[in-house]
């Protein structure tokens, strides 16, 4: 378990980098392709990163202690982490939601791509989809507060990731009547990433921990763990 927790959390580590070079990516076609839609992806990019890394940050810096009871719960400081990264997911999802609404209401306000811009989106989104399927699979057994986080982040952001790369596919056939399905697609899949928020901010977070994950926690803790007690 222990081992998983931490895999997680590096991994997350790792893809702050990547995904601040994706999401200057994105800027950048903004800029050369004005398109709301592309402006909300790199801005749903960008905040995945801040909310990973605040959270890989609170991970690092606390330590879990146990009450009186001897009973584990998560740092406060985890907690807090937790909940600002569901808000941001929450709102974050809500924008894009809203930048799909022109592609529904409007059915000629497509988003047309070169053939070399939209493989280029493709082979980008594709990539980041795979790494935040692999990073739901990888922290799918840790209750790490922290770890669950990430997990919720990448579940979320894969939900934006699957519009993405379905809109820079149908673009290479000219986008001819896709409007409609690509924007009501956006807006599912965004409602779910914001109902993935949502439930974050809900979600009790001071719950007693389980015996196996205090024994994962007390490795983290400096003061020995109590003996177990002797079975008649």
């Amino acid at each position: 378990m222990h081992d998983t927790s931490e895999r997680g959390i590096y991994l997350a580590g790792l893809s702050i980098p990547i995904g601040i070079l994706v999401a200057g990516w994105k800027i950048a076609l903004t800029v050369l392709s004005p398109s709301w839609f592309l402006a909300a992806n790199a801005l749903f990019t960008l905040g995945a990163v801040v909310a990973k890394q605040h959270v890989v940050r609170a991970h690092f810096l606390t330590r879990t202690a146990p009450d009186p009871d001897g009973t584990l719960r998560p740092h406060p400081e985890r907690r807090r982490a937790y909940r600002a990264t569901g808000a941001m997911v929450s709102v974050l999802a809500l924008l894009y939601v809203a930048s799909c609404v022109p592609l529904v209401v409007d059915p000629g306000e497509q988003e047309r791509f070169s053939e070399i811009v939209a493989i280029s989106i493709a082979v980008v989104a594709f990539t980041e989809l795979a790494m935040a399927i692999r990073g739901v699979v990888v922290a799918r057994r840790s209750k790490d507060l922290t770890v669950e986080a990430i997990r919720m982040v990448n579940l979320a952001g894969a939900m934006v990731l699957i519009v993405l790369t379905q809109t820079a596919l149908t673009s290479l056939d000219g986008g001819i009547g896709t409007s409609v399905y690509n924007g009501g697609a956006g807006i599912l899949f965004g409602t779910i990433a914001a109902l993935i928020g949502v439930s974050m901010l809900a979600r009790r977070t001071d719950h007693v921990r389980t015996s196996a994950e205090q024994g994962t926690d007390a490795e983290r803790v400096s003061s020995p763990a109590a003996p177990p007690a002797s079975t008649p």
